[in-house]
């Protein structure tokens, strides 16, 4: 008997050795998961160009670049990626944003990915913005599967007319994220943040940047030439509220004031401007979303100036002392509604960045890759240092626009819901029950109005 135990032993201990070599060989070989890693389908991309930008700006198409081509596009969201050859799939090795020079060609065994910043276009426009939400989600180390492409011979499935009825493709990018598993918390990391703002939103690359560096995924719901107004009035519901986010960021002014409508009313613009911002930050808080309003980058002067009739801002001193004037508005904005406020304008102004000749810019209107980094170095500081603040969890008695503070802003606020004139989320609406009878009224606001006073 004892002899037979110590046989089965043996062989156990064999087979023990025997399972630890080959779980061994297999994660050298790629074929084991990686036990840190967790993976999720990010959905499916479709290509209908290789080796070629469109001509035209409003063809939003997405394109695959083979070894040997070069992929430097100004205004494309670039992907890099090389070859895994033990799974046949390609790994993102690279996420470049728009307005940056990227004089790459493709190496070996890789394959390059472009894609306009304008999903919104007319042409291709409901494949363009499936591929684009996708696109915007992309990271590093990000496995993509190639379907209809095949990058030897440069040839991919598609027949038809892009942008008509008989046009079909069958070339496809399938993406699976590849993530940590036990990712690093942060106070953001499960909250829904939107950034609406214009083409230095949804194409600078800021967003996915900004979100690395907080431990968020930043929903980017930015437009192309979009103004405060045009944005709310078309894209609020669709490209916002549909999210139901947490934070909303808020980014426009340059096509604000630069748009045609202002050469002849200069004060008009403004006030448009700054009442746009009051009513999406009044939605905002309706949805029970958190307003974090961020002013633009400088510009090139001299264009937005000479764009102009002559003598169009001679009262300003010209177009940049009217630039100053205008993006005061929403820093009164910020202010009046207790906000959060990231002042790029300003920082750009100390740095001598833009102005007449537009230091470190693109082109007249978008930051260079110096650019987006001094925005980066203003933004990334404010979210980490300041969550409660960019957040607005404070727990403060009457404190409606959750500022940290309960004074005569949520006073005013408490009698404007109370007369309809205004909605807040029940999350915001609560803290202003005073009395504690489940309603908000002229009661509670007169309550605020004692605690501001110290009464």
């Amino acid at each position: 008997m004892k002899k037979l135990l110590s046989l089965l032993l043996s062989v156990l201990t064999v087979m023990s050795c025997m399972t630890f070599l080959a779980v061994g060989a297999a994660a050298e070989d790629g074929a084991e998961e990686d036990s840190e890693k967790v993976t999720y389908d990010l959905g499916t991309l479709t290509v209908v160009k290789l080796n070629g930008l469109w001509t035209e700006p409003s063809t939003n198409a997405l394109a695959v670049f083979t070894p040997g081509q070069s992929m430097n596009g100004k205004y494309w969201t670039k992907l890099y990626a090389r070859l895994d050859k033990a799974t046949g799939d390609y790994v993102v090795e690279e996420k470049i944003g728009c307005h940056r020079d990227y004089p790459k060609v493709v190496e070996n065994d890789c394959i390059g990915i472009m894609m306009n910043y304008a999903p919104l276009s007319t042409v291709g426009q409901s494949m363009a913005i499936a591929n684009w939400k996708i696109i915007d989600r992309i990271k590093v180390g990000d496995r993509l599967t190639l379907s209809g492409i095949d990058v030897t011979f440069r040839s991919i499935k598609v027949s038809g007319t892009f942008g008509q009825a008989d046009f079909k493709s069958e070339a496809t990018i399938k993406v699976t994220a590849v993530r940590d598993k036990n990712p690093t918390k942060t106070a953001y990391t499960d909250k829904t943040i939107v950034a609406m703002g214009d083409s230095v939103t949804v194409g600078g690359g800021w967003t996915f940047d900004l979100g690395d560096a907080i431990g968020a995924d930043i929903i980017n719901s930015g437009f192309g030439g979009d103004t405060a107004d045009a944005s709310l009035a078309a894209r609020y519901n669709t490209y916002v509220a549909a999210y139901n986010p947490d934070v909303v960021i808020v980014s426009f002014g340059i096509n604000d004031a630069g748009s045609s409508y202002a050469y002849s009313d200069l004060e008009g613009a403004m006030d448009k401007y700054e009442k746009a911002l009051r009513d999406i930050y009044a939605r905002n808080l309706a949805i029970g979303a958190r307003t974090v309003f961020q002013t633009p980058n400088n510009v090139k002067i001299q264009f937005w100036e000479e764009r102009a009739p002559k003598g169009t801002y001679d009262e300003y001193g010209g177009f940049q002392g009217y630039l100053d004037t205008f993006i005061e508005r929403m820093r009164v904005v910020a202010r009046d509604t207790g906000s959060p406020l990231i002042d790029l304008y300003t920082a750009w102004k100390d740095a001598g960045y833009g102005g007449w000749d537009g230091v470190n810019m693109l082109d007249n209107s978008h930051p260079n890759e110096v650019g987006y980094d001094l925005n980066l170095s203003v933004m990334i500081p404010m979210w980490k240092e300041n969550p409660e603040l960019m957040l607005g969890e404070f727990d403060v008695a009457g404190d409606i626009n959750v500022d940290g503070k309960c004074n005569s802003i949520d006073a005013v606020y408490a009698l404007q819901c109370d007369a309809g004139f205004a909605t807040a989320a029940d999350r915001f609406l609560a803290r202003a029950d005073m009395n504690g009878d489940g309603v908000t009224d002229n009661l509670d606001a007169a309550a605020i109005l004692k605690v501001d006073a110290g009464l």
